[in-house]
């Protein structure tokens, strides 16, 4: 009884066993040399391959579908030096109206921080006696041109001396001159604006008295705004006029001004071993005021190189490449040097052109030959369109 139970247990694993051996023989085909048809189920996973093992619709990846891919276009720029500094702004024109000359203040004709047009009265001091001056002045002046016509013709019919018509002539002369110095003296009684700007605070009333060189009020030109700011000194090669230059204020729109480099330093302050730099902004709105801190980018222009998104460069042991798709859509390896970095993106030198298309993500997972569908970028430039898997 014990043998027989022996038996029958080893005769039910044996059969268990080459089920499983058989099961596995018919499902577990992994691309190998294709053996007789006959010993294939119809249907199975060999029927869904072509010739060699391989799925139809190009080049596998795993599992025989292609990855989930983003392309990018290539685009033209410039290798350059971006330069970061803190600069102070002023006006394009400012200046502190003073006093020529001592005397009552008359007249105030301005208010703090109005707008002043050229030649604006801004303060008017006591001209009584200037006045009275020039009026003396012109009276006297006719008198003395009608006596120096009248012994120069005197003179011409010699009915006169030449003395006489010179002296007459001489004192014509003094006159008109005191006439002008007359009405300059008048007119340094008068404070005006020099030019269009705006207008500061000021602590002046009619009855002040103020003294020669006394300041008034200020004036700035703020239709433009200068922002002076220091660059290192191994950065001086790297800025030149003309270049662009944007003002960081995130009031503004887009958080930037754009402006130009306008003026530069003839020397390095030894001191601080830094370049002293002046950039010009417009300003017709007045949004900048002098005085303020701003920070300044500035770009030097270099060589000519091609910019693409970070995520599309790989390395292995011979370097740096990208995937660029051929006109196919077949994936082509192709090595590139990274000649600079940007916050996105990073400029390369290599075998590509400006309109290229590359992959950026997904780029780990492609292989030589796979082929993708030709899709442009969606969003242009440094963009990116997507590929789904297995699309051919």
């Amino acid at each position: 009884m014990i043998g027989r139970g022996k038996f029958l247990i080893g005769l039910a694993a044996g059969g268990l066993i080459g089920a499983a051996v058989a099961i596995s023989a018919t499902t577990l085909d992994f691309g190998g040399e294709a053996g007789p048809e006959a010993t294939r189920p119809a249907g199975g996973a060999s029927a869904a391959r072509g010739q060699g093992g391989q799925r139809r619709g190009g080049p596998p990846g795993r599992g025989g579908r292609l990855p989930a891919v983003a392309f990018a276009e290539v685009e033209a720029a410039t290798i350059g030096v971006t330069l970061s500094s803190i600069g102070v702004a002023r006006s394009v024109r400012s200046v502190s109206v003073t006093s020529e000359v001592a005397g009552v203040v008359a007249e105030v004709g301005f208010a703090p921080g109005q707008m002043a047009k050229a030649d604006d009265l801004l303060v008017r001091l006591d001209d009584r006696e200037q006045r009275i001056a020039l009026e003396r002045a012109r009276a006297q002046y006719p008198i003395a041109q009608r006596n120096a016509r009248r012994f120069a013709a005197l003179a011409k019919d010699d009915a006169g001396s030449a003395v006489e018509a010179d002296n007459a002539a001489s004192e014509a002369e003094r006159l008109a001159a005191e006439v002008k110095a007359a009405e300059f003296e008048l007119s340094r009684r008068s404070i005006r604006a020099p030019f269009d700007g705006v207008l500061g605070l000021a602590d002046i009333e009619p009855g002040d008295l103020i003294s020669a060189a006394q300041m008034v009020v200020s004036i700035d030109d703020t239709s433009q705004m200068i922002v002076a700011f220091p660059v290192p000194q191994e950065a001086s090669r790297d800025v030149a006029i003309g270049q662009p230059a944007d003002l960081i204020d995130p009031r503004a729109p887009g958080g930037r001004m754009a402006g130009a480099v306008t003026a530069i330093d003839s020397r390095v302050d030894p001191a601080a071993r830094t370049l002293m730099v002046e950039a010009t902004f417009e300003n017709a709105d007045g949004a900048i005021r002098p005085g303020t801190t701003f920070e300044v980018e500035t770009r030097s222009e270099g060589a000519e190189a091609l910019r693409t998104p970070s995520i599309a460069v790989q390395w292995d042991r011979t370097g740096s490449y990208v995937w660029a798709l051929e006109q196919d859509g077949a994936a082509k390896r192709v090595g590139v040097v990274i000649a600079q970095r940007e916050a996105d993106s990073v400029l390369v030198r290599g075998p590509l052109a400006a309109g290229d298309r590359v992959i950026s993500d997904g780029a780990d997972r492609v292989r030589a030959g796979m082929k993708f569908p030709r899709r442009r970028p969606t969003s242009g430039g440094v963009g990116s369109g997507l590929s789904a898997g297995g699309l051919d």
